[in-house]
């Protein structure tokens, strides 16, 4: 199953928040996430491994802060990203807005809630044309994220998500289902009576 994968900048003061970041997106939006300090492998040379790292994202997603700006690190792979003409997607964690190549770009604000602003960049893979690559890649990933829920509040944030997706395809909707007979975490969510009425209303599949 082909998912989004995405690339986190950051400065590595903040590898924290950059770590939370990177679950919450592989949990609530179901993404292949990179991120440096737990990624790259003892004994490989780290240029490289960035370098492609960026050239296999879809998204390019730099944690904007004061120490971002200062990094030695940070601008270079920004530059790399703008290049390769990648989806940027800028995350501030201060006052600090994008800049230089990226400032016309709208960033995303950090509000000490990761999952909030996960399940926000969630929805915006799913925005893109319906028949492009990053649309099919989104939805993907959201069943993705659905279907290996583990914990309540995921199920029941991903369940809001699929029940505003009107293309999902046969191979997705036989996942779904699938999940929601062997998951407990959705088998007893609050949301799986929404779903399975969109399911039933867009999709004439009926769930007991």
């Amino acid at each position: 199953m082909y998912r989004i994968s995405a690339f986190i900048s950051y400065s590595s003061k903040e590898k924290v928040i950059g770590g939370k970041f990177k679950s919450c997106l592989e949990n609530f939006c179901g993404y292949e996430a990179f991120i440096a300090h737990d990624d790259i492998l003892g004994s490989t040379i780290w240029e490289d491994e960035i370098i492609k790292s960026i050239k296999n994202a879809d998204f390019f997603m730099p944690l904007i802060s004061k120490e971002f700006k200062e990094s030695p690190f940070t601008d270079q792979e920004t530059g790399i990203a703008v290049c390769l003409k990648k989806k940027i997607i800028p995350i501030k964690l201060s006052e600090i807005n994008p800049y230089g190549f990226i400032e016309k770009y709208q960033a995303l604000q950090y509000k000490n809630d990761v999952n909030n602003l996960a399940l926000t960049i969630a929805q915006i893979g799913l925005i893109y044309e319906p028949k492009s690559s990053y649309h099919q890649k989104a939805l993907n990933s959201i069943v993705y994220a659905f279907c290996e829920s583990m914990s309540f509040e995921v199920a029941n944030a991903t369940i809001q998500i699929l029940c505003k997706c009107n293309d999902l395809s046969p191979n997705q909707l036989t996942q779904i289902v699938k999940a929601i007979k062997t998951n407990s975490q959705i088998e007893n969510a609050y949301g799986l009576n929404a779903l399975k009425e969109c399911l039933r209303k867009n999709y004439k599949i009926s769930i007991d």
